[in-house]
Order: C-alpha cells, then structure tokens, then sequence
C-alpha cells in the first residue's frame, strides 16, 4: 500500500463528504488513434516470512498502434493505494480567552461549518473574520492539514463518453432546484438545470462538470481516462511519519 495525494475541487470534496462521489476520472495521455487491449497487473516477487500479500506494484493500460505494436502506459494510482485529498484550505489562528492561543485548518468545502465556527469573530476594522479570509489553493495544502482519505478499490480505462449514467451519479453530480423544478446541476450554466429523467440526464450533467473543470473542447476530444473507483477510509496511522 502507498499513501498519494490527490487534487480535488470543492464542489468534489462536498460531494465525497455527502457520499455521493464515489469515483473519478484522470486523463491518460495516449494519442487517438490508438486502440485499447486490455489492464494489466504485475505483482513482484516477495518474502512471505518478511511481509504479508503485497498489492500490484503496477498496473498498465495495453494499447496498440495502427501497426499492432504494443504500448504500455501505468496508472498513477494502484488498487489498493491510499489518496490522501488536497483541498482548498487556510490556517487560521485563534486567540480565545478560554482555551488559549492555537492554529486551526479550515476547509472551503465546509465553509457554512467554518462561519457558524469562525464568523462571528471581528479583526480589528470590525469585519467579520471569515470576510477577510484568503483561500489557499489545494495544491499546496500540508500533509497535517488533510482530513480526507480514499482507497482505490478498482482501476480500469474507458473513453470518457463511455461513462454510463450509473458512473455519472458515482462521479458526485448533484441536484439542482431552480424555480421549483428538480434536475441535475448544469456545471457550464449555473442558471440552467438537466431535468432527472431526460435522456441521459446524468451523463449531461458529467459532462457539463468535466468540461468546466478541463475546458469547453475536452469533451469533443473524448480521450481515453483512467477510472478510479475509491471508498473513504480512516487516516492511516503512519501518515505522518
């Protein structure tokens, strides 16, 4: 097992925090024109009497070229890893009378939690304290600073406009209620909404979010994406060592 770390966006974080995200998709870099064969795993040879069953070491995308050559590209993430969730945060520090001086971490994704906790407090111009905040991007949040752990459960590689309306819901899309009306979340139109139970209600919703998170053309590009499927775990008791 190997502990990484991944990036995920607020509205994400709140959706795996909810349950509702189960699953995610990572670009894997390989040309278009190549043709997909099959996931395969490695395992090394190891010493029973040393360490218990180890996880794959490697897995690997098999694709083939237009002239049937074989090309290999591995999963960033293995079935069995632990990701650790980088997300938008801040440090804050705290001067209360009754418990003293200390440093805390706040999470965007849990912003209504931090106002109930933090927003009542005033900085000297008489502002609430949370009004004043900086967010820090997820990409440099610590180690000490996670909350958030994922196992990977299963890895396997499709074309991203193969994802089903099932993996659409696992990806953590969420309702949308406009005008008294229900449907799923329209990422690239906030105003709009997709109607639950128009045809592939779920995948347009997807769709929508990948496309603000990777641009209006990713999607017409259609590229092949690792999937990776994870649960939440508890903090591993050797993180940080």
């Amino acid at each position: 097992m190997k502990i990484k770390p991944i990036l995920f966006s607020t509205p994400m974080v709140q959706a795996i925090l909810d349950g509702r995200k189960k699953q995610t998709r990572r670009i894997l870099k390989a040309s278009d024109n190549l043709s997909f064969v099959t996931i395969q795993t490695y395992r090394r040879i190891w010493d029973s009497k040393v360490e218990a069953n180890p996880n794959p070491v490697r897995t690997l995308a098999l694709f083939k070229n237009a002239d049937a050559i074989p090309l290999t590209f591995k999963s960033k993430y293995q079935k069995g890893d632990i990701l650790w969730v980088r997300e938008t945060f801040i440090k804050i520090f705290v001067d209360n009378e009754f418990e003293g001086s200390r440093e805390e971490f706040a999470y965007k994704a849990s912003f209504d939690e931090a106002e109930k906790k933090y927003g009542m407090i005033k900085n000297p111009a008489g502002k609430r304290f949370i009004d004043s905040w900086k967010w820090k991007p997820s990409i440099f949040m610590p180690k000490e600073a996670c909350r958030i752990f994922l196992e990977v459960t299963d890895v396997r590689v499709e074309r991203l406009q193969d994802i089903s309306n099932e993996d659409a819901l696992k990806e953590g899309i969420s309702n949308h209620y406009l005008l008294k009306s229900n449907g799923y979340t329209h990422y690239t139109r906030p105003d709009k909404f997709i109607p639950i139970g128009s045809e592939d209600a779920e995948r347009t919703s997807f769709f929508s979010l990948w496309m603000s998170i990777n641009g209006a053309d990713s999607l017409d590009k259609n590229p092949w994406v690792w999937v990776y499927e994870f649960k939440q775990v508890e903090k591993p008791k050797n993180f940080l060592k």
